[in-house]
C-alpha cells in the first residue's frame, strides 16, 4: 500500500481513505464478542473496524454461536429426553425473562 500526501498550507497531511462500512447485523453474542474485543484487545478490534472487516468478522462469530448453542439443545434433548429441560434452560439464558422465583 502506497500512501500519497496531499499539501494543506505548510503541512503534508496523508490521502486516507477508510472502507465503506457494510450493514451486517450482529446477533447477541457477535455484539458480546465486539464489547469484548473493544474493552480488553482494542488493538484487534481497531485492526478489525479500519480495514472494514469488523461487522463481517461479528456476524460470522454469532453464526457460529447460534450453531454451537443449537447442537447443545439437542444434546440436552438426547440425554434429558424431554423438552422441559431445554425450556428451562433456554428461560434462564434470555436476557428479557427472569428466573423462576420459589
Amino acid at each position: 500500500m502506497e500512501l500519497t500526501y496531499t499539501k494543506h498550507g505548510d503541512y503534508y497531511l496523508p490521502n486516507l481513505d477508510i472502507p465503506a462500512k457494510e450493514k451486517v447485523p450482529a446477533n447477541r453474542y457477535g455484539r458480546m464478542h465486539g464489547d469484548y474485543l473493544k474493552k480488553n484487545n482494542w488493538a484487534a478490534y481497531n485492526e478489525l473496524l479500519f480495514s472494514g472487516r469488523l461487522n463481517r468478522y461479528l456476524e460470522e462469530l454469532g453464526e457460529q454461536a447460534d450453531k454451537m448453542l443449537a447442537g447443545a439443545f439437542i444434546v440436552m434433548t438426547v440425554s434429558v429426553g424431554c423438552w422441559c429441560g431445554i425450556l428451562n434452560y433456554v428461560k434462564l439464558r434470555s436476557p428479557t425473562c427472569s428466573p423462576p422465583g420459589p
